[in-house]
């Protein structure tokens, strides 16, 4: 079919050439045994794939609770507890603190410059480099021009304000500039970027802050800076929350190499 095929893009046949190809022909009963045959070994492989499928979504509820765990009650099985007194927190160790975000964070409005790279914000992936995700959709295109961009540094917080309560944040890696669609959070002297988010996408942080957002139906839905600096979060000493990150990219890595 292919080599009948014309075009460079996307090739294709008409009826007429197609008709005019030949064949195999088994016999009927021969035709009934090999669609049988390849019933049976497809099914086979439905189960299989199946079963592999669960097991990754296994494995992914598995790495969701180790970086919940170790965000919200540290990695010290021996710690003392105490009521954090945030409903969705529950109990964290009794050392920590939990404070507003404007404690730990402010914002941070800096221009951008033509010459650092685009960094964009993904709910798979948290902040990496590249074009923004939604840079095709045509009010997006007419709001924005590089000039307008904010500038970012390592260990900023950056997250999209429309799907900030689905996880769309992360810690910045490198230095660059980012869309002004999205809010920028410098972390103030004991904060570790990285531990906040990491934190911030546990499944009961993003409840609070749907919660917390405005809008009137769900894909609307807006975290502005005002409303995420007044949300409360666990604050675990600095070290700790060094030990916390590194704790969870150990386990992450096992687990990703298990999913692959």
């Amino acid at each position: 079919v292919i080599g009948q095929s014309k075009g460079v893009s996307y090739p294709s046949i008409n009826a007429s050439e197609l008709i005019r190809l030949k064949v195999l022909l088994p016999s009927q009963s021969e035709q009934t045994t090999v669609a049988d045959y390849l019933d049976g070994w497809m099914a086979l492989a439905h189960e299989a794939i199946s079963r592999k499928r669960c097991q990754i979504d296994l494995l992914r509820e598995a790495k969701a609770i180790v970086i919940a765990e170790a965000v919200r009650h540290g990695i010290d099985a021996d710690v003392s507890m105490a009521d954090s007194g945030i409903a969705w927190l529950g109990e964290i160790p009794a050392h920590w603190e939990t404070r507003r975000n404007w404690t730990l964070f402010s914002e941070r409005i800096e221009p951008g410059h033509k010459s650092l790279p685009v960094l964009m914000v993904s709910i798979h992936s948290g902040v990496t480099e590249g074009s923004d995700e939604d840079e095709n959709s045509k009010p997006r295109k007419l709001i924005e021009r590089k000039s307008s961009y904010k500038r970012v540094y390592p260990g900023d917080i950056a997250y999209n304000m429309m799907r900030m309560w689905q996880g769309a944040v992360g810690a910045v890696p490198v230095e660059g500039q980012i869309s002004p669609a999205y809010v920028v959070a410098k972390p103030k002297a004991g904060v570790f970027g990285e531990y906040f988010a990491y934190l911030f996408r546990v499944r009961d942080y993003q409840q609070e802050i749907e919660r917390n957002s405005r809008g009137i139906v769900s894909d609307r839905l807006r975290l502005y800076w005002d409303d995420f600096k007044s949300l409360r979060s666990p604050l675990p000493p600095f070290e700790e929350q060094q030990a916390i990150i590194a704790h969870i990219k150990e386990k992450s890595a096992a687990i990703d190499a298990a999913i692959a």
